[in-house]
């Protein structure tokens, strides 16, 4: 591309331009070319004994077919070439489309055919259509002017000369040039300049510097646009990266009824765009759940695994897609993202860990780690914008994920908790009033995340009992939700997965046996239900939320991530950021964070060795060793060794440089490329084939149209889910729970 002319650019932005396109656009979208119609309409008239002479010009074959009273056969055969659907949606059409929804385009074009309604209408374009001779009014949408008609009106197709000499007259062509009179630009998009008259009208203006050509360069007498490139794909995908456009993001994520570490980061992100928000970083964003809609679609069988995450996922996907409001889908579930790009839409996948590792240790899973990996294997592949947030996740994707994969900036905004001057004795007290008693005596050590083996929850179970018969004013403060305190014992209530949780409700509760349940305090901090439904709730509560958290960070002692699979971890930039002392174990994500690589190596959290050992006991005593190493008493009470603690701040240090304001504007440009990118890239992608999808399911047409016809809306249920990129046994078993007591 020639080096873009920024004048041109501001008078896109200030809606002062207007685009002229020809038939040169279309090229790859199948229609035929003027030769082409020449051609096929001279040979079916000489089939029928008519003397067509050989022509290189439309109009001189229009001109010789009403001189021999063949007008509308003329007219009817280039309405029956041009009237079909492409298969295929030229990415150039794409864009334009996307452009359209975002900026009141002005579009005048020569062409016969409906491409551009036909792409306008499929991609929710809201728009005006006029012909030559109407009057241009100023509705508030993309205007499309069709200067020589086109084939749903023969009547008004203007294709012989005389027809065409009329155009420059029209009232749109008025209009257009005393926009070029009040200096409006004029970019020809595949258009050939061939048409005298209407160049010499242009020419009639006298200001050269209002036109620009996109495609190949053409050369008239006194009529030279300035080239700006060779396609419109190029000049479209410039104006995308370049404009101060709105872009309007549908986040699909699994569960609304807990706040983890998806959420934590679609609060981070949210926070840092409307702190960075200028007009070249606009989001406008939704959020949808995949969890609540398993509970609609069967709330006796939640728990029934994979299958019923598929079918929640792709009816969700399906869903939000179908209301034609969002310009990207931004995934935090792979199976939401796999249907997503089926689908041909623009999409963004946030992995923020891998489902078959997340579940590893837990027993009574529907499907085994082994299905969900397979199932990994096969989906990760093919989508095409994947965002890890550790270099240690991205390596660990499924083979060949890493072609699409790519490494962002954390989003983390760190002042909501190192602005706080709060010391430990101020946050206790405050705790105090609250309810929350930590008396100053106590060794308060803290966990917060979900409840479940893979976190290490209960390796922090076992190891406090044993702690206190070593420190017996040590208090544990959990910050997790689904903890009931009994007189000797914990009830816990596992949380959702998206591996769909075990095979029955009951093994749910897990419980443990303690004497010192009054030294353990459970605080279930979590959002409204309703916190995303949109960005101006999330910042809403955002520094209310984190600075609640940030209290009782600054309340403990120091903070345990005994996480047995991290592939990032929020908890770890949280407790870091508050100055509070860590103890984790050496995995993945967490060394990642809690290292710094350009101090070589410098480390903030004392590391312990639990690998990847699901032994409770085993693990309680590794922690237990690693407190009493870095805790003592001196004369009054147990308290954190100074040089933990000064290690501690050391890492508050390093998180207040690493997340300063350059970094969150980096972070929130590089999402925002992605997602640009997406738009750009994105393309249908042909389903691939497997042994699974050649299985018979016309005889489960009647049962999928009866579990799928309410949420779809549709009656072909079998090209849904064929579009949607099922594997057809799993959507025939979710199918046969509406009718089957019984799933097995």
């Amino acid at each position: 591309m020639n080096e873009f002319p920024l004048d041109l650019l501001t008078a896109i932005e200030n809606n002062n331009c207007v685009f002229f396109i020809g038939a040169g656009m279309s090229v790859t979208s199948g229609l035929p070319l003027g030769t082409q119609l020449i051609d096929q309409i001279s040979t079916e008239l000489r089939e029928r004994g008519v003397n067509i002479p050989v022509y290189k010009n439309l109009t001189e074959l229009a001109k010789c077919c009403v001189e021999k009273g063949y007008d509308e056969t003329f007219k009817e055969k280039i309405a029956d070439a041009l009237l079909v659907v492409p298969r295929e949606i030229p990415v150039e059409y794409r864009l334009l489309a996307f452009l359209c929804k975002k900026k009141h385009l002005e579009i005048y074009t020569t062409n016969y055919d409906l491409l551009l309604e036909h792409v306008f209408n499929l991609y929710g374009v809201k728009y005006s259509k006029f012909d030559s001779e109407d009057d241009i009014t100023n509705d508030a949408c993309t205007k499309l002017i069709k200067l020589a008609g086109d084939v749903r009106n023969l009547h008004k197709m203007k294709v012989t000369t005389k027809d065409l000499y009329t155009i420059h007259t029209s009232n749109a062509f008025k209009h257009l040039l005393a926009n070029i009179r009040n200096r409006t630009k004029v970019v020809f998009i595949g258009y050939s300049l061939n048409d005298s008259m209407i160049t010499s009208s242009f020419i009639s203006q006298g200001y050269d510097r209002t036109y620009y050509m996109v495609g190949k360069e053409y050369d008239t007498d006194c009529f030279t646009p300035t080239f700006i490139c060779n396609t419109a794909q190029e000049f479209f995908s410039y104006l995308i990266y370049n404009l101060q456009l709105d872009i309007k993001i549908g986040h699909i994520k699994y569960d609304n009824k807990h706040f983890g570490g998806i959420e934590t980061y679609l609060s981070h992100v949210a926070k840092l765009a409307s702190l960075v928000k200028d007009n070249n970083h606009q989001f406008t964003t939704a959020y949808y759940n995949i969890y609540s809609l398993q509970e609609k679609m069967n709330p006796e069988s939640i728990q029934l695994g994979f299958p019923f995450v598929k079918g929640a996922a792709s009816i969700i996907t399906h869903d939000v897609i179908g209301k034609k409001t969002y310009d990207v889908i931004h995934a935090h579930d792979f199976i939401a993202a796999y249907h997503a790009q089926m689908l041909g839409v623009p999409v963004v996948f946030t992995s923020h860990s891998l489902a078959s590792k997340d579940n590893q240790h837990i027993s009574g899973l529907f499907n085994t780690d082994y299905e969900i990996q397979n199932m990994e294997q096969a989906y990760y592949p093919l989508i095409q914008n994947i965002i890890t947030l550790s270099d240690y996740h991205k390596k660990t994707l499924p083979p060949y994920s890493n072609l699409h994969a790519k490494k962002l900036p954390i989003p983390f905004y760190s002042s909501v908790f190192t602005q706080s001057n709060q010391n430990q004795s101020q946050a206790r007290i405050e705790l105090q009033e609250q309810g929350v008693n930590l008396p100053f005596d106590n060794l308060v050590i803290m966990y917060i995340g979900r409840n479940d083996l893979r976190k290490g929850f209960q390796f922090v179970l076992s190891c406090f009992d044993k702690l206190k018969e070593r420190i017996p004013k040590a208090k544990l403060l959990l910050v997790t939700p689904g903890v009931k305190k009994g007189k000797k014992n914990l009830v816990i209530t596992y949380t959702n997965t998206s591996s769909g949780g075990t095979t029955n409700n009951s093994a749910k509760n897990y419980y443990f046996s303690t004497k010192y349940s009054d030294d353990i305090l459970s605080i279930s901090i979590e959002w409204e239900k309703n916190t995303f439904k949109s960005d101006s709730n999330i910042c809403g509560n955002f520094n209310e939320h984190f600075s609640n958290i940030s209290r009782l960070y600054r309340a403990a002692d120091l903070v345990l991530i005994p996480s047995l699979y991290e592939p990032m971890g929020y908890v770890a930039l949280e407790a870091l950021s508050c100055g509070c002392p860590i103890i984790a174990n050496e995995i993945g994500g967490l060394k990642e964070v809690l290292r710094d690589v350009s101090e070589s190596q410098k480390e903030y959290a004392t590391f312990c060795q639990l690998g990847n050992n699901p032994n409770s006991q085993i693990a309680g005593d590794i922690l237990l060793n690693a407190i009493l190493n870095i805790t003592e008493f001196d004369g009054e009470k147990y308290s954190v060794k100074k040089e933990f603690k000064e290690r501690a701040l050391a890492g508050q240090k390093y998180i207040e440089r690493k997340f300063d304001e350059t970094q969150n504007r980096n972070s929130i440009k590089q999402l925002r490329k992605i997602y640009l990118d997406s738009i750009i890239n994105s393309a249908d992608i042909p389903i691939p084939q497997n042994d699974l999808q050649e299985e018979e399911v016309s005889a489960y047409n009647d049962v999928c149209n009866e579990a799928f016809g309410f949420y779809m809306n549709t009656d072909d249920s079998v090209e849904i889910i064929k579009r949607a990129g099922y594997l057809y046994k799993d959507i025939l078993y979710i199918c046969l729970l509406y009718t089957s007591p019984s799933p097995r």
